[in-house]
């Protein structure tokens, strides 16, 4: 009996094998953001001058090809959280010879939120682990691109973004792949403005809050020990929002996210504050929605920067 099942279950257990490995091999080899941003600075790292980390609003709303300190690249991305910022810089910057600045995002949600299997984003640790051998969270589900839904597979093989399969990503690491240039209607933009107030202040009532934050913020003096220690300047930048946004987030939030930013600045000589949070530079035409920038903001906001840190460079001569 045991033959006969060793017989019939071990030819099963090959071609499972088979199909799992042909199938994980076929997804890795798709094009996606993560495997591309990692293959850059894995052969540029020695080159590279400035990098942007952070979340959505350094990777929509800044286009690395418009500073004159050339290359940068954008390694920020969608909802990515201090700990995975550190864990990019830390495994590079002994290799970023060249590197002078970071790029980083200064927000209320900083603080609060965090990739995780049972956080936001969850479908993205495995893409850390798999494509920057981050070591969090690591198990059977965040190891393999095939340990998913049906639907989150066949999104990697079609995109529905114009672009090849899981890629959002231009040459610089700017992520274009998600706009639309949708025209200004009040009611959408004011409907967004209230789902993401909903949504931040949200983040203060969850369970493990001060945790998170306490976490967040090891992360943070982590990130800005190694730029110190590299001699690398740290931008801290309030990217451009909607001001009803900024008013309807939880004032004491508000008051914390100040308090730690006066106590980073006041630790670190190597941070320079970059403030545009309420500025009235740019019209609706040149946002994507209430907090990120659409293309042409993009450029003229990495513009902008790039002035300032021309004039930095200038008075270093």
């Amino acid at each position: 009996m045991k033959n006969f099942l060793f017989k019939v279950f071990l030819p099963i257990v090959i071609v499972c094998g088979i199909l799992f490995w042909t199938g994980e091999l076929y997804l890795r080899s798709l094009p996606n953001d993560f495997k591309y941003k990692r293959e850059y600075i894995d052969k540029n790292a020695n080159r590279v001058k400035i990098i942007t980390l952070g979340a959505s609003t350094p990777a929509m709303d800044i286009m690395p090809r418009f500073f004159d300190l050339q290359p940068s690249f954008c390694c920020a991305y969608a909802t990515q959280s201090p700990n995975y910022d550190y864990w990019i810089l830390s495994k590079y910057i002994d290799q970023m010879d060249s590197l002078k600045y970071i790029i980083y995002t200064w927000a209320p949600q900083m603080l609060y939120r965090s990739i995780k299997p049972d956080g936001v984003a969850p479908t993205y640790v495995k893409k850390y682990a798999i494509y920057y051998d981050c070591p969090y969270y690591k198990g059977f589900e965040n190891q393999f691109e095939i340990s998913a839904n049906i639907t989150d597979i066949f999104s990697k093989i079609k995109g529905d973004n114009h672009k090849l399969a899981f890629t959002t990503t231009d040459f610089d690491g700017y992520q274009s792949g998600y706009y639309d240039d949708i025209p200004y209607e009040e009611e959408m933009w004011n409907g967004y403005i209230d789902s993401k107030i909903k949504e931040y202040n949200a983040l203060l009532e969850v369970e493990g809050v001060e945790e998170q934050k306490k976490e967040n913020l090891d992360y943070m003096y982590k990130i800005f020990d190694l730029c110190k220690t590299h001699n690398v300047t740290v931008l801290m930048v309030r990217f451009p929002i909607d001001s009803r946004l900024s008013e309807g987030i939880d004032k004491a939030a508000q008051e914390e996210v100040d308090y730690h930013l006066s106590q980073f600045l006041q630790k670190y000589d190597n941070i320079k504050l970059l403030d545009y949070r309420d500025c009235n530079l740019f019209s609706y035409d040149e946002m994507y929605n209430a907090n990120h920038l659409n293309p042409r903001g993009a450029e003229k906001f990495t513009r902008i920067l790039n002035d300032s840190i021309m004039r930095w460079e200038e008075e270093k001569k």
